[in-house]
């Protein structure tokens, strides 16, 4: 806390100058009141609005230059976190994995600014607003004062013991946001493979998770909500019975009537300031979190190929027509591929081949490209509901476990366990891995053929009647390339393959070859 304040004494400065004007212009009515005695009505209003005007214009340009240095010190925090970042171990920022860490980095420098800008303000404001009216009304009458004064340490407290249950509380709060945060953006970066999800998918993948993200929010500010309210009840049957103590004591004629109007204004004020102490609460519980977090972290049997249903698609290129932004590009291309097809696509580096396979996909918008059924011909494409997966060069590998990764969140049935294992496909991950074993941000700790050893896996569970595959194979060695070719191959006896490789030899497992 004071390393925050000797490291912007600056900013410190501006926003204690801030505050003091503020509770001078709500305290300056009250204080000139005490003075009406020697004031006329007239000399009065005029030195009441002569101190606002002074004050309201000195707090615009204030505020103008504490958020410009707002500004500048929020980069350099964020700068310093960054630099904290990277200086940690290749196998640290592994693990923590990055896009969780700067997702709580942006939580820590907001929170900063939220309590210089907020609490530390609010503290001092509240300080002035608690001690002014505290010592006028021991002036009215000592046992006025004494109830205020009672009240002081039951609302700081009180608070304490909040502040210590709300930094448990936010802690589980915020990280449960960042980790969701996290797999979010890293999840529905991969536009290929988002866009090929249904809804259900999606909902699959992320419901479960917001749930609890939210859920924890809820519960988090419901404690915050309802521990404040018994607070603030305390506040107001207190408030209540000084208005009362009040006018007994003007009709007893023990207090003049002119006291009443003072009180009218003192006690909002008391206990507004009071009502203040709930989001300095917060806002330090959210800074203690977040400093804390700064110092501590900165995988078939073989029945299984005759399940397969009847593919009952055929795919057409008419002469396809490719649109990306502004451009297009014609393809030469006249042919109807029927189910059970295993096509190799042909053709130098540059001719279009990755373009071509996701036109086909419907990741790109096409003309020419057409699938049919037996009374149907599917045009324009949709990613989302056609029974077509498009496996890219680079799969997504989602930060959770092997099983998850294979059917995008869900838990599988032993029958699709039995399946990938008898494959063998992810036979050279289960020797170090299990099922549960859980990946790193994007298979960072996976090698490049482990990667797409995952997704071609998940080919093998899927119900696709189209199976499109970029370099599907790139990173795997030739022996176990070819392996893994043949069981696709059996796996989709009755489904449509269309495949590139830079693996000549693997031509040899099509039906006939397409160039481009």
């Amino acid at each position: 806390m004071f390393e925050i304040i000797r490291n912007n004494k600056l900013f410190i400065s501006l926003s204690s100058l801030l505050v003091f004007l503020t509770v001078l212009t709500n305290l300056a009515f009250p204080l000139l009141l005490q003075e009406d005695h020697a004031l006329r009505f007239d000399h009065l209003v005029g030195l009441l609005a002569f101190i606002l005007s002074i004050t309201y214009c000195a707090q615009f340009l204030l505020i103008v230059m504490k958020e410009r240095y707002a500004a500048s010190m929020n980069v350099r925090h964020l700068l310093e976190l960054l630099k904290k970042m990277k200086r940690k171990s290749y196998v640290e920022l592994s693990e923590k994995e990055p896009t969780y860490l700067l997702n709580r980095i942006f939580g820590v420098v907001d929170s900063l600014y939220l309590f210089i800008c907020g609490s530390f303000s609010e503290a001092i404001r509240c300080f002035f607003l608690l001690l002014i009216p505290l010592f006028l009304c021991f002036q009215l009458h000592y046992l006025l004062g004494f109830i205020l004064l009672l009240l002081f340490p039951i609302n700081v407290f009180g608070f304490r013991w909040i502040n210590q249950q709300l930094s448990i509380k936010m802690k589980n709060m915020q990280e449960a946001f960042a980790l969701s945060n996290k797999e979010m953006l890293t999840t529905l970066s991969h536009i290929d493979t988002m866009k090929q999800w249904s809804d259900a998918v999606l909902e699959q993948l992320f419901s479960s998770q917001l749930t609890s993200m939210y859920q924890t929010l809820a519960n988090t500010n419901t404690f915050a909500q309802t521990t404040s309210l018994v607070l603030n009840a305390i506040n107001q049957i207190a408030q209540i019975g000084i208005y009362l103590f009040m006018i007994q004591g003007i009709l007893q004629d023990e207090l003049p009537t002119s006291a009443l109007i003072l009180i009218g204004v003192l006690l909002p004020i008391y206990f507004s300031a009071l009502s203040g102490l709930t989001k300095i609460n917060l806002d330090t519980a959210t800074l203690r979190t977040n400093q804390r977090f700064v110092n501590e972290e900165l995988a078939a049997p073989d029945d299984f190929w005759n399940q397969t249903s009847e593919a009952t698609l055929s795919l057409t290129f008419d002469h396809p027509v490719v649109s990306i932004g502004n451009h297009s590009f014609s393809f030469l291309i006249e042919e109807t591929l029927k189910p059970g097809e295993h096509i190799y696509l042909a053709g130098a580096s540059g001719k279009g081949k990755s373009t071509f396979l996701k036109a086909i996909a419907g990741l790109y918008p096409s003309e020419g490209i057409s699938l049919s059924t037996k009374s149907t011909r599917i045009k324009p494409r949709n990613p989302e509901t056609d029974k077509t997966i498009y496996l890219a060069q680079d799969p997504t590998i989602l930060s959770r476990t092997i099983e998850e990764n294979l059917v995008w969140g869900r838990k599988m049935t032993e029958e699709e366990k039995t399946i990938i294992e008898t494959s063998g496909i992810l036979a050279p991950i289960f020797q170090q891995r299990s099922w549960t074993s859980r990946l790193t941000e994007n298979g960072a700790d996976l090698s490049g053929g482990e990667k797409q050893r995952i997704a071609l896996a998940r080919i093998l569970l899927s119900d696709a009647e189209i199976i499109l595959l970029d370099e599907a194979t790139s990173s795997i060695d030739d022996e176990a390339a070819e392996k893994i070719m043949k069981c696709l191959k059996k796996h989709a006896e009755k489904r449509m393959i269309i495949y590139t490789s830079h693996k000549k030899e693997e031509q040899r497992f099509c039906d006939r070859t397409i160039a481009l």
